[in-house]
């Protein structure tokens, strides 16, 4: 805040640092000038100094001497120091001090000032936006130099941070814009990797007309099981990937093997067996479907150690292929099959509870037991 002096009924105001604004009358040589000369010879009648401040002092100094720059020379001439003098005078004797625009008044002409140059940044881009948002600050320049002449002070420095907050409001917003179409590009992206993936499945289907819609089944229940074991987030991506996955190496598996009504053989059992393998060999360059192996490769995997390909056992098969064995088999047992038609929910549950600690992991079977008495 500012101070204000008191010099008999004349008030002076300075700013913090002690200095007062002096409303210049205008250009150099705008006070009546005598020469001394003239006064000397008697030229000059002394009536004419009569009720006047009078002010002596150099008017024009060839070498240089007290000459100033001053704000209403712009540049073009210089100010004796007397006429300085002369114009403090007239500023305090009228009151006319030069009025500091208000600081609302700043602060609404920068932010309107940093919108449009920010809109004209994004509209134009920064290449045609630079050029015309300088313009508009060189307008301002003039505006503020117009405001001067009348009395009006405006701080022209921190105005011109506005083109500074225009560039970095328009790089923020260009960002925010840029990240929200890189997300729904990535969005679209992986929608297209899904449903890429859900057609291998349904072309696999197609083979064997009576699994048709197990691949979507298993999937669905595998998805809501692990929602309700605590898994979330990019895992479940995952496992939802696997899911459909799952049988992707039977494409390697001939249909006199993979439609053979009735029991296979040895060697066409040790055929079917290496469908975990081929599933693996066909994605693993695959880097997005990478953590969906652990289904695809495991899944036939066994707690007690007895599964394929791996013999693994225990919590050593990877969470997602034991999650994903239990709904599996349940698929299977609930649905008709060319040797067996479906088994009801309570008998296929119980064989599934029989197997817990052999077949599947205990911790899941009772977890899939919960589940579908509630569902």
């Amino acid at each position: 805040m500012g101070r204000i002096f008191h010099v008999g009924p004349l008030q002076i105001p300075v700013d913090p640092w002690g200095r007062m604004t002096i409303n210049f009358v205008g250009e150099p040589g705008t006070f009546p000038v005598i020469s001394y000369v003239d006064v000397l010879s008697g030229s000059v009648h002394p009536d004419t100094f009569k009720d006047k401040i009078v002010l002596v002092g150099q008017i024009n100094l060839s070498g240089g001497g007290d000459l100033h720059d001053v704000p209403v020379s712009r540049g073009k001439t210089k100010m004796a120091g007397v006429e300085i003098q002369a114009n403090i005078i007239h500023t305090i004797l009228f009151q006319n001090f030069l009025v500091e625009q208000q600081l609302t008044s700043d602060i609404i002409i920068i932010l309107l000032m940093s919108l449009l140059g920010g809109w004209i940044l994004l509209q134009l881009r920064f290449l045609w936006g630079i050029p015309i948002i300088l313009l508009l600050e060189g307008l301002y320049l003039l505006y503020a130099f117009f405001i001067f002449d009348s009395g009006l002070l405006s701080d022209i420095y921190y105005h011109t941070l506005s083109l500074g907050f225009s560039y970095i409001g328009a790089i923020a917003v260009d960002n925010v814009a840029l990240f929200r179409n890189l997300r729904q590009k990535h969005k679209e992206l992986i929608e297209t990797y899904d449903n890429t993936l859900e057609g291998w499945a349904k072309a696999l289907e197609l083979r064997d007309q009576e699994t048709q819609g197990h691949t979507l089944r298993v999937t669905k229940l595998t998805v809501l099981l692990a929602k309700e074991m605590g898994i979330k987030g990019d895992e479940l991506t995952h496992i939802r990937r696997g899911a459909i996955l799952h049988d992707i190496g039977k494409i390697g598996v001939p249909d006199g093997i993979l439609l053979k009504p009735g029991k296979l053989t040895d060697d066409e059992m040790s055929t079917m067996r290496r469908h975990p393998t081929s599933g693996l060999r066909m994605l693993s360059k695959i880097k997005f479907l990478k953590p969906a192996l652990q289904i695809v490769y495991f899944h036939h995997e066994k707690w007690d150690g007895t599964g394929y390909p791996q013999g693994l056992r225990g919590n050593k098969i990877p969470f997602a292929a034991r999650i994903f064995a239990v709904v599996d088999v349940w698929d299977a047992l609930t649905n008709d099959r060319h040797y067996r038609e479906a088994l009801p929910e309570e008998k296929a549950l119980a064989m599934i509870m029989k197997d817990a600690g052999t077949h599947f992991d205990p911790n899941v079977v009772a977890a899939f037991s919960e589940f579908i008495s509630k569902k």
